[in-house]
């Protein structure tokens, strides 16, 4: 049974996704240096001459930047296998030490229910979408889904996510004018352990495999929650404060500032530069 994608090497076809040779000593096997073709980049070696194989180029790469074992490896779901498969094999034969503590793969993108894809010209890029989409809106949206599920970007959808992150930041908006003015300091206890209960929520689901989508939906609760007392006409500053401290951390762990940019702020330079590479 392979590591990721759990598939049994008894029901994997020659042929298929696994290359056919007669000079592999198992069916399995995969390449890890390629004989060079005539006028192909090629380097000296104990085999001759050739080059890495795709596999093993990341294996190495990987080694050479962050060590024998990676905190978190992340890819598209496509990758899984046999890419992966691929890269655990050969790096902890290598290594002796666990390739990635955290595999994270990536659900595909869909326009309009369409799959994403040069051949079918619906493709799009990041840098162009913000010209048209606050990026904070995007990134919103972008986590509204779980990141192993399949996306579908459409103008409608992401007209929703901007209103969601609207309502969060008006009510947001509404607890810091509230503290503005806040001057006891009583400890409302059903107010409080409502607070600690949602943040309780949201640290639960963002541990069960980085549930974005079920972390958002306790930034709503917590929005409801600061409207409704707004509209009792509150001013506890130990409430409101704790409001505050949630909010925030809400905002920095899903990377979601609570107040929008101004539309003429300049990008760093050095993000501007990377924008134009692309």
């Amino acid at each position: 049974m392979v590591k990721l994608s759990h598939q049994s090497l008894n029901d994997l076809k020659v042929g298929a996704r696994i290359e056919q040779g007669e000079q592999k000593e198992d069916a399995l096997d995969f390449t890890l240096w390629k004989k060079a073709k005539p006028g192909e980049i090629s380097w000296d070696s104990p085999f001759g001459e050739g080059r890495p194989g795709w596999h093993i180029e990341c294996s190495v790469m990987a080694y050479h930047e962050l060590g024998a074992t990676i905190d978190i490896h992340a890819g598209g779901s496509d990758l899984q296998f046999p890419h992966h498969e691929n890269e655990i094999a050969q790096s902890e034969a290598h290594n002796h030490a666990p390739f990635a503590t955290y595999w994270m793969h990536n659900g595909f993108i869909n326009i309009d229910n369409e799959k994403m894809s040069k051949s079918l010209g619906n493709f799009v890029l990041v840098h162009d979408i913000i010209k048209q989409i606050d990026p904070d809106v995007l990134r919103f949206f972008m986590i509204s889904v779980h990141y192993r599920s399949p996306i579908n970007y459409n103008m409608e959808l992401v007209e929703a996510a901007k209103s969601g992150l609207e309502r969060i930041r008006n009510s947001y908006e509404a607890i810091v004018e509230r503290e503005a003015i806040a001057t006891d300091v009583i400890e409302q206890s059903e107010y409080s352990e409502a607070i600690d209960k949602v943040l309780e929520q949201f640290e639960t689901v963002m541990n069960d495999d980085f549930n974005t989508a079920n972390a958002i939906t306790a930034w709503y609760d917590l929005a409801k929650l600061a409207n409704k007392y707004v509209l009792e006409n509150t001013t506890s500053s130990t409430v409101l404060n704790r409001f505050k401290e949630v909010y925030q951390i809400f905002s920095d762990v899903l990377g979601v500032p609570l107040k929008g940019k101004e539309s003429d702020v300049l990008l760093d330079a050095d993000i501007e530069a990377l924008i134009e590479r692309a």
